[in-house]
């Protein structure tokens, strides 16, 4: 599932989902749009602290899939990489 159609999902516009995630609408237009940054690491950050709830689909970083992971793997994740 890409960005857009979590948002589109979640019946959210991009100036919501950038209040939401903190973030300036822009820097949130361009992970939406450019597939180059959906493997980065603040894009994972962002999906992870709030858009994503795992309903359906599957995020992946780096290669790994993570829908396995539970509360002390994401704080592990996010204490090593963010």
């Amino acid at each position: 599932m890409t960005l857009k159609e979590l948002r589109k999902k979640k019946r959210l516009t991009q100036a919501e989902c950038a209040h939401f995630l903190e973030i300036p609408l822009r820097t949130y237009q361009n992970y939406e749009t450019d597939d180059s940054k959906a493997s980065s690491i603040k894009y994972a950050y962002n999906v992870i602290s709030g858009m994503d709830s795992y309903e359906e689909g599957e995020l992946t970083i780096e290669g790994q899939t993570t829908s396995h992971y539970l509360q002390p793997e994401w704080e592990e994740y996010r204490e090593k990489y963010i």
